[in-house]
């Protein structure tokens, strides 16, 4: 079982946007892992999995939406089961973000609101 981080605090620096999308999370050593998004900030975002992440895994999330998708750096900052149905929550903070994928970021939840 994962270490789960019962003592996060939710500190928002901006909104976060509820919308469903497919995505994948892409650990360093390869492994593909499904998930869905389920809210999205310029700063991060909270997935939902069928495996648990443990908290401070770094990967690479291909966000996915026909021509528009993207990819960004992440890192797991908590962990959390679900709604009980094997389904685990991972609040993830976006990381090494370039200029450009700040940008499409930006446009992503403009067409999203």
């Amino acid at each position: 079982m994962p270490t789960i981080e019962k003592t996060f605090t939710k500190k928002r620096v901006g909104p976060r946007f509820s919308f469903l999308v497919d995505a994948e999370i892409v650990l360093r050593d390869g492994t593909s892992i499904p998930t869905q998004l389920d809210e999205v900030s310029l700063r991060g975002c909270y997935l939902d999995t069928l495996e648990p992440i443990p908290v401070g895994t770094r990967f690479l999330l291909k966000i996915g939406e026909g021509r528009k998708a993207f990819e960004v750096q992440g890192k797991v900052i908590y962990t959390h089961l679900g709604s009980g149905l094997g389904i685990f929550g991972q609040g993830v903070v976006f990381t090494d973000l370039s200029a450009q994928e700040r940008s499409a970021i930006n446009l992503w939840l403009r067409e999203h609101q």
